[in-house]
């Protein structure tokens, strides 16, 4: 029996010594295991940094570089483009300048024609105003033209005119007169009352006073100019004609209707001209100084 113990307690012994064994053989294996772990982890991270360096240095930093390239580049382009913009504003101005000169030029040569083939058109207004005043025209005719003495000054063209008509409309026929844009100037005037011919009871007679007037009047017209003969004193020392053309600009202009006379082939200011009565400087003769002398008193 005690034999038999004896043989027990060296079998669990020797299973004892055999499990320590085990366990002392299993334990490097385990070791093993995290070593390895802990080195595929390491590498796995070492493996991110690289690639996040690598990352840098590919795209990070050459896409820094360009940006530092066109923050550069933007600079230049924003200056060119600063440059553009002043000069399509100095265009602006001069496109400005331009439709401004266009406009003067137009009103300037609606006051003052620039050619005397458009003397026409100043006895035309004439006849218009008239109309519109409700006047009747006696008499128009051209005296002739006065050559002026400087190349930047305009010749003179005489016109003899009458109406007649009530008191209120020849007063109305004077304002559109000055207020006309084709600049006529009134030199001198003859005011006469009309009698009125009671004697034909057929004819109806008018209500209120008729009256008459007879004016000796000057317009104008620009010669061609030849520049080369143009001095500086000429050119430089005019005063600023800002405010005229403003004030040419608020007065009216009549649009000139249809001619009858063939202008470029009938001279108004010749005796052939059957529309145009025989005047003093009518051959184109100036009219001598004192012609306008003679100024009627108004009655």
């Amino acid at each position: 029996m005690e034999n038999h113990n004896n043989k027990d307690n060296i079998d669990n012994k020797n299973i004892k010594q055999s499990d320590v064994k085990l366990h002392e053989q299993a334990k490097p294996s385990v070791l093993s295991g995290i070593k390895l772990n802990n080195i595929l982890s390491y590498l796995v991270t070492l493996i991110a940094v690289a690639v996040a360096v690598l990352s840098i240095l590919v795209l990070i930093i050459p896409q820094y570089g360009n940006y530092q390239a066109l923050q550069s580049e933007k600079i230049t382009v924003e200056s060119e483009l600063s440059t553009i913009q002043a000069h399509a504003g100095y265009l602006q101005n001069l496109y400005s300048l331009r439709d401004k000169l266009v406009a003067n030029i137009e009103i300037s040569e609606q006051a003052i024609p620039v050619s005397k083939d458009r003397i026409p058109l100043v006895l035309d207004q004439l006849l218009q105003i008239a109309e519109n005043s409700r006047v009747e025209v006696t008499d128009q005719s051209l005296s002739g033209v006065i050559e002026s003495e400087t190349p930047t000054s305009p010749n003179q063209i005489k016109i003899q005119m009458g109406v007649s008509g009530d008191h209120v409309n020849i007063m109305n026929f004077i304002k559109e007169l000055e207020q006309a844009r084709n600049l006529v100037d009134i030199n001198s005037f003859e005011f006469s009352y009309v009698e009125l011919d009671t004697s034909d009871s057929s004819i109806d007679k008018p209500e209120g006073d008729k009256y008459a007037i007879k004016m000796n009047l000057t317009s104008y017209y620009m010669p061609e100019i030849n520049v080369s003969s143009l001095t500086v004193d000429d050119i430089v020392n005019k005063q600023n004609p800002e405010d005229i053309i403003t004030k040419l600009g608020q007065m009216k202009y009549y649009d000139p209707k249809v001619i009858e006379v063939e202008v470029g082939k009938d001279d108004p200011f010749t005796d052939d001209n059957a529309g145009i009565q025989s005047q003093p400087g009518a051959d184109n003769s100036p009219i001598p100084k004192d012609a306008d002398a003679e100024v009627s008193s108004v009655e």
